[in-house]
């Protein structure tokens, strides 16, 4: 956020953008996803160390396109996952953010206002979600 010139307020959503597709690209070899084990896949992603940055500046929504880090250290599967929740934190996974990535870079913007409207399942934890960033 630094070093976009981009102050972190509370109730704002965070977009993490790690590069997935290019990651995928480089590594065919290599699972993705929803993949239970604990130490046999390597790949990036968030470490459970990130969880009190998000927790000191109030963060509401977690936007990413990777998933948990592997292996994490902890010798569970979904670090991130399994305590983001605790937090208050929404998790919006797997997004494509290579588009957004580009159009902040062209833009030189990197703060947009986003739109979340998930499916209303009645007794749901997750739903499809169609988001939008409007600069």
């Amino acid at each position: 956020a630094k070093a976009q010139g981009i102050t972190l307020e509370p109730g704002d959503a965070i977009a993490v953008y790690s590069g997935r597709e290019l990651w995928q690209a480089a590594h065919p070899d290599r699972p993705y996803g929803n993949h239970f084990t604990t130490g046999a896949v390597e790949r990036p992603g968030l470490h459970a160390s990130c969880l009190p940055f998000l927790r000191d500046h109030d963060v509401a929504v977690l936007v990413w396109d990777m998933m948990d880090l592997m292996p994490n250290g902890y010798d569970i599967p979904w670090s991130v996952h399994g305590a983001i929740f605790a937090y208050g934190v929404a998790l919006l996974d797997n997004a494509l953010l290579q588009p957004l990535a580009e159009a902040c870079a062209a833009e030189g913007r990197y703060e947009f206002m986003l739109i979340i409207a998930p499916l209303k399942v009645v007794g749901g934890t997750g739903s499809p979600a169609n988001p939008i960033a409007v600069f």
